[in-house]
């Protein structure tokens, strides 16, 4: 059929007398008389393309390429034929019977591999468009199926698949197959196939094909790096730096700026005179709002600047940077650029280092926040924001971005906020009923050391199932929190905490950590993440749930004098944004909103730290009532209209357990000394299946101690 037999065909051999011949097999003498009777019509005429070609495989063969490039002109039986081509594989070892098997692997092994490289092994076949060989003339209508080829994703996934060479060759046939068509799309082959060229070394074919890419868009930044990795590549320093600096003024990227940085680290050495010069540059690039101009001047500067020093310092003191401030400007002016282009996490790393290199600096501490608080990390942002406001009181940016951050806090929509909500509030639903009891114990000052013995002292296997609420006074600075949490949690399944007063206070040695106590309460709270304390609303088992309410005192909860008293000094310790006689505990309780608004349902545990109402008993000696509650917290905790409600707090010094308006008031003061005692028990507030009233008669006292 495809004319590969012997001359003159099988039916006119003649075979030597007395010869024991193949032929005269009975099956290929009833194969070749079937022949002769049917009618023999050729399709496709196949001729030789080149010399058979030996794969060094084994066992060896020999590839041979044919086509009908030649005949099918004049070849009357289709003369519309669309050129064809055809592989043979021929192996003379395997021609044995006993090589079948042999022959088998290699066929298996060797086919698939043809069938994706064999039309581009030779230059010739790849003018070929590849067809099935098939016994029916081909249809004229194939041809026009030709021109639709992708060539340019095949390209695309030969490059991601290594194939560079494959992957040039399939973006030269998108060009030989389209042509003239959109400008933007033959840029983008262009520069995919300099990309190709780079990779296998041919880097003036790669710098060729990049400017060809530029002519037809000359901002394009993915273009000008081509240029600038072939220039390196072929010693052009100047020319590939130029090329580089482009590229990151129209794609400030960071493969775009760390290439730059690389290749003029390669070519320069420091020199703090030119990186001036560039730093200046830089600033006139961004008062003409060309931000990515910028980003490249300040890159070449910082590259400029001579390194930190390598003289010895005594051990764990960090060696004095001369250039500390120049190296922190540029960090901090690139982060400004990269906030105006909106590159919020390339902005975010600069300022950190800007900070890093010079922590005084309040336009890096501004930057970091602007940054931080783009990027959802409102609570970082904020403690920046503050730190710059403590080093200028006036700073107007720092004083928005501040406000900012405070105002946004009480949606709770940060990306920790969300991650404690998604993470935590329904881990245990799955719980049934009884399998959790909750307890609760406030004032526990762990850093005496009677009541950190004490805290060892819980038994380690009791409670594992269980669950504790904190009311806060653990501690007073952070490393004792740390400790008595980190013990805490692990006599429990789940600790649930909310600072009081004296985690809030701020000792000598926080100050440079945290420059308020808002900052240190957002800091706590990141700290419980860590730990793997709660912080926020959870349920505990499928119908119980904890929720903490953050709060502070308010003067008007003395009904005696219900106003701020300016002498009184109350927690002298504590710094914050807000007045602390009218708005802490105002913006305390808006911390609280978003939390009452969850879908609770059977029995809810709220705690706080301060009282709730001034019907639970307290010390009225002097002026601590003005320091002692907050009347408003009492009307977040009957807000949750459900049948069973208990609220924890502490605060009072005072044990205490009551119901009142159907919500039952518990207070397990602990003390500065409520470790020395022979057993120092917690309070049993529910048992896994209701509230547990036998422990609530033990505790019952006066409602109300007064002066």
């Amino acid at each position: 059929m495809h004319n590969l037999g012997p001359p003159g065909g099988f039916a006119g051999r003649q075979l030597p007398s007395g010869r024991q011949d193949v032929s005269e097999a009975p099956a290929m003498l009833r194969r070749l008389a079937r022949r002769q009777q049917g009618d023999a019509s050729c399709k496709v005429v196949l001729e030789p393309l080149g010399e058979p070609m030996t794969l060094f495989t084994k066992p060896t063969c020999s590839v041979t390429f044919y086509t009908n490039l030649r005949t099918r002109s004049n070849f009357s039986g289709s003369p519309s034929a669309p050129p064809i081509f055809g592989v043979s594989i021929s192996s003379p070892p395997c021609a044995k019977k006993k090589a079948a098997s042999e022959w088998r692997k290699l066929k298996d092994s060797l086919v698939p591999l043809l069938r994706l490289t064999a039309f581009h092994v030779f230059k010739a076949c790849r003018q070929i468009l590849p067809r099935c060989l098939a016994n029916s003339p081909a249809r004229p209508a194939l041809d026009a199926v030709a021109t639709t080829m992708p060539w340019k994703v095949l390209g695309d996934e030969a490059f991601q698949a290594g194939n560079y060479f494959m992957a040039g060759n399939f973006y030269t046939r998108w060009f030989e197959d389209h042509g003239e068509t959109n400008e933007m799309v033959q840029a983008a082959v262009l520069s995919n196939r300099a990309a190709c060229w780079a990779k296998v070394g041919h880097f003036e074919a790669s710098k060729d094909d990049a400017q060809r890419a530029l002519e037809l868009r000359p901002n394009w930044g993915r273009a000008w790096s081509r240029i600038g990795l072939a220039s390196a590549k072929m010693g052009q320093g100047k020319e590939a730096i130029d090329a580089y600096k482009k590229a990151v003024s129209f794609d400030p990227s960071s493969a775009n700026v760390d290439a730059l940085a690389s290749v003029v680290r390669q070519l320069n050495g420091p020199n703090t005179d030119l990186a001036h010069a560039e730093k200046e540059n830089g600033n006139t690039a961004m008062r003409g709002h060309e931000f990515g101009a910028a980003v490249a001047c300040y890159t070449v500067a910082l590259v400029l600047v001579p390194p930190e020093a390598s003289a010895s310092v005594p051990e764990g003191v960090a060696p004095e940077d001369e250039h500390a401030l120049l190296r922190s400007v540029l960090f901090s002016n690139r982060a400004s650029a990269f906030c105006r282009l909106k590159s919020w996490q390339s902005a975010r790393a600069d300022a950190q280092l800007a900070v890093e290199k010079k922590g005084d600096f309040v336009k890096a501490r501004n930057r970091l926040g602007t940054a931080l608080l783009a990027c959802g990390q409102v609570e970082q942002a904020y403690v920046h924001f503050a730190h710059a406001l403590k080093l200028e009181t006036n700073n107007s940016s720092a004083l928005k971005g501040r406000q900012a951050c405070i105002s946004i806090l009480p949606v709770w929509r940060t990306l920790p906020a969300r991650r404690r909500f998604r993470e935590r509030f329904g881990v245990d639903l799955w719980r049934p009923k009884g399998t959790s009891k909750v307890y609760a114990i406030s004032d526990v000052h762990f850093d005496h050391k009677c009541n950190e013995d004490w805290a060892h002292r819980i038994d380690d296997f009791e409670f594992q199932e269980d669950v504790l609420i904190v009311a806060g006074n653990l501690c007073d600075t952070r490393n004792a929190l740390m400790r008595a949490l980190t013990t805490l949690k692990a006599k429990f399944r789940r600790v649930f905490y909310v600072p009081g007063n004296h985690e809030l206070w701020l000792s000598p040695s926080e100050a440079s950590k945290y420059p308020d106590s808002l900052a240190k309460l957002l800091g706590i709270m990141e700290m419980c993440d860590e730990l793997g304390v709660d912080c926020f609303p959870s349920a505990v088992s499928e119908d119980v749930f904890v929720v903490p309410l953050l709060s502070w005192y308010s003067a008007d909860f003395d009904d005696k004098d219900p106003f701020p008293d300016p002498n009184a000094n109350f927690d002298h310790q504590c710094r914050w944004p807000l007045d602390p006689e009218t708005q802490v505990w105002k913006y305390m309780l808006k911390l609280n909103e978003a939390h009452l608004q969850h879908p609770y349902h059977g029995t809810v545990i709220t705690f706080s730290h301060f009282l709730p109402s001034r019907n639970l008993p307290f010390s009225a000696f002097g002026r601590a009532a003005k320091a002692m509650g907050c009347e408003e917290l009492n009307d977040q905790v009957k807000s949750l209209r459900l049948r069973n409600r208990v609220h924890v707090y502490g605060h009072s010094s005072r044990h205490f357990s009551q119901y009142e308006d159907g919500i039952l008031y518990v207070n397990h003061y602990h003390g500065t000394e409520g470790g020395q005692f022979e057993r120092a028990p917690l309070f049993l507030v529910h048992d896994g299946k209701d509230i547990a009233k036998r422990q609530v008669e033990i505790y019952s006292g006066p409602t109300r101690v007064s002066s």
